[in-house]
């Protein structure tokens, strides 16, 4: 029985093998790509674009700091198992004479959707939370770069807005904060912050959108940062993905989108998978590579369209692993790697 049980695991890393996600754009930030971006939207660039809109001087003073620019990740900058420097996209709502409006605009070049299956992810984190936590929203227009047509959100992140008690707490009561998410889960997520006394340290935490609903369109993405008088926000690893070329007619990866971001993984992993209709049972289950049941998890029914999952990993040690996700009897596996 443990052979058959052996064979049938191997199989399943034989099919996780032949799913196929193609990546469309990946920027990581580690060299400096600020200087081939384009100062303003013209409506149609072809380039990135780094735009300062409010010309407002940062406490800094430099120029370089009036707008998005590249340096190394605010916390926890060096790999401790490599040695390497992360290199992140900032931007200061620090102004001069802590005067409110700053607007920073960091724009993608444009991007046709040509099918249902593209999702973007990026990892976010302001330099420190809650107080004087930057925010910032992801933005997307259809067909053109002009500012005034970003109208549709795919995402925000609040910023802190106000302190109402004791400033020098890290207790979010006394704190106001504009809408959207904030950042790690609002503080109860430990993998996403270094604690500090007065005030915690944001690390990278990555976020996922679906565009399908984008398909057959050319858009234009963009990270929008609009803190008032708060820090530094950074942006790191932007992926835009879409499913592959099908390797086999029975590719059921193909069949329900699955995806995981970010591999490698530090802490968590997003799991994405969509429906076409409503499924009575769907499980996720970790294995070791030698077939060893890690952790299980039945999330139940699911309804038709986009699901995301996010899976905590923290607590597994470093190494090679396969996630497995079974939807009312279909099965499909990919291998992650855990740092």
């Amino acid at each position: 029985m443990k052979k058959i049980l052996l064979f049938s695991f191997c199989v399943l890393l034989n099919v996780g093998l032949i799913a196929q996600i193609d990546t469309v754009l990946y920027e990581d930030f580690q060299l400096d790509v600020f200087l081939l971006m384009d100062d303003e939207a013209t409506g149609d660039n072809v380039n990135w674009v780094n735009y300062d809109a409010d010309g407002l001087t940062t406490n800094a003073g430099t120029e370089e700091t009036k707008k998005w620019y590249g340096g190394e990740a605010l916390s926890n900058a060096v790999d401790s198992i490599t040695g390497e420097t992360n290199f992140v996209a900032i931007s200061t709502s620090y102004l001069d004479l802590f005067l409110p409006g700053n607007r920073n605009w960091m724009i993608l070049p444009p991007l046709e959707i040509s099918d249902d299956s593209y999702m973007l992810h990026w990892k976010s984190a302001p330099s420190q939370l809650p107080r004087y936590m930057d925010g910032y929203q992801v933005l997307l227009s259809v067909g053109t770069n002009d500012l005034n047509a970003f109208a549709d959100t795919l995402f925000t992140a609040a910023s802190m807005d106000q302190i109402t008690g004791d400033g020098q707490s890290t207790d979010y009561s006394n704190f106001s904060f504009t809408p959207g998410y904030l950042h790690a889960n609002g503080g109860m997520d430990t993998n996403y912050f270094v604690e500090g006394t007065t005030a915690h340290f944001g690390l990278l935490e990555p976020h996922s959108v679906d565009l399908s609903s984008y398909a057959g369109q050319t858009v234009y993405i963009a990270f929008f940062h609009d803190s008032d008088d708060d820090e530094r926000i950074q942006i790191d690893d932007i992926l835009l993905t879409k499913a592959g070329e099908p390797s086999s007619v029975n590719n059921l990866s193909e069949k329900y989108r699955f995806e995981s971001y970010p591999n490698p993984v530090d802490a968590f992993v997003n799991l994405n998978f969509r429906l076409d209709k409503a499924i009575n049972n769907c499980i996720y289950s970790i294995f070791s590579t030698q077939g060893k049941l890690v952790t299980q998890v039945n999330l139940g029914q699911r309804s038709s369209g986009i699901h995301t999952e996010k899976i905590n990993l923290s607590s597994l040690p470093s190494g090679n692993y396969v996630l497995k996700i079974e939807l009312d009897g279909d099965v499909v596996v990919k291998n992650i790697v855990k740092r």
